[in-house]
């Protein structure tokens, strides 16, 4: 999974702000994304810290303290893939915002989003899980979810409530102008945004049930593959932390990621097609080969680091399913970079 889809499709819209005020958007770029193709920028692989610099960086070259309201503004039908087609493809506003908010319980590494309806509100809460980023990215979350209510649905929505979670900026006129309230601020990254519901049901006048439909399949197995893969890779990274810290157990591992040991195991081999035995042995075997390639420790200090009873089941184990021994492949390797977290394939 892309632990940052959302974030790096972002950054088409965020570069198209930047031009928009007369500035080179190699400005923007230089020294962070060096190598980036210009004419896709979605397509780019973006860590958190990297985008959240260039959400700074963009305020300061252009002197916008609200880019991030005007990079909303460029958020389009395709912006974010399968789950644009799947809102803009939705009857209404309301279920737009069910898929914005499903979409992020599996997809979203960044923020927890929440959505709770009544008769007469709908509101959506986003809390940051990690680092609180950039100001101007919670301006432009919470702006691009009302133009996107207002284009599915009635174009006069607006909020009946909003609390942005970042400091309060110098001067709020723009986003009083922009929102049409006075919105709040709070510093703890957590937004909170509320709808009136009636306008949210409104009936999108393009709406298709079969055009519906067929989004909302795609992005349903979009969202099974990121949840397969989020699963996988959560489990190896216990088990890597694990054995950096002693012996691994499943019933241990099973119960870091909050599950039984006989539901870990089932959701392991239905979903990801493995047994923890073969992807314990696949991960030791991946660390091994980093180990022997890359450091100057000794094999028995390996073994033991991977929680081999001796250097004999060590070897043994390595020969099997490498073809040679620990020391052979040492000296066939020595300062090769191996990525202990390449892919292994399932059973």
């Amino acid at each position: 999974m892309s632990a940052y889809a959302l974030m790096n499709s972002w950054l088409s819209a965020l570069v198209r702000a930047v031009e928009s005020h007369g500035k080179d958007p190699r400005e923007l770029l230089v020294g962070e994304l060096d190598s980036l193709d210009l004419a896709d920028p979605a397509n780019a692989w973006i860590d958190h810290d990297s985008m959240t610099r260039l959400w700074k960086r963009a305020a300061a070259i252009t002197n916008d303290p609200a880019i991030g309201l005007l990079a909303a503004g460029y958020i389009g039908p395709a912006t974010f893939g399968s789950l644009s087609f799947a809102m803009n493809a939705s009857d209404s506003a309301l279920t737009a915002m069910k898929v914005l908010v499903r979409f992020h319980e599996i997809a979203s590494s960044a923020a927890t989003w929440f959505m709770r309806t009544d008769a007469e509100y709908v509101e959506i809460t986003q809390k940051m899980r990690g680092p609180l980023g950039a100001h101007e990215q919670k301006d432009a979350n919470v702006a691009a979810v009302l133009n996107i209510c207002r284009s599915i649905g009635d174009p006069r929505v607006r909020y009946d409530k909003l609390i942005i979670g970042r400091p309060a900026p110098a001067d709020t006129a723009p986003w009083q102008n922009f929102f049409g309230i006075e919105p709040e601020f709070q510093s703890n990254g957590e937004s909170f945004m509320r709808f009136a519901r009636q306008p949210l049901e409104v009936r999108c006048p393009t709406y298709e049930p079969e055009l519906f439909e067929l989004s909302h399949h795609l992005l349903e197995q979009r969202l099974k593959q990121m949840a397969r893969s989020t699963f996988l890779a959560t489990v190896k990274g216990h088990i890597i932390e694990g054995l950096e810290h002693g012996p691994v157990h499943i019933d241990q591992i099973a119960q870091r990621v909050g599950l039984s040991r006989r539901s870990f195991q089932r959701k392991l081999w239905h979903e990801c097609h493995f047994t923890f035995s073969h992807l314990f042995q696949e991960i030791r075997m991946a660390l091994a080969r980093r180990y022997l390639s890359s450091s100057r420790r000794s094999i028995e200090e390996v073994s033991d680091m991977l929680g081999y009873a001796n250097v004999s089941s060590f070897s043994r184990s390595f020969r099997k399913l490498e073809g040679m021994t620990p020391s052979t492949f040492r000296v066939k390797n020595i300062d090769r970079e191996i990525d202990y977290l390449e892919p292994i394939g399932p059973l």
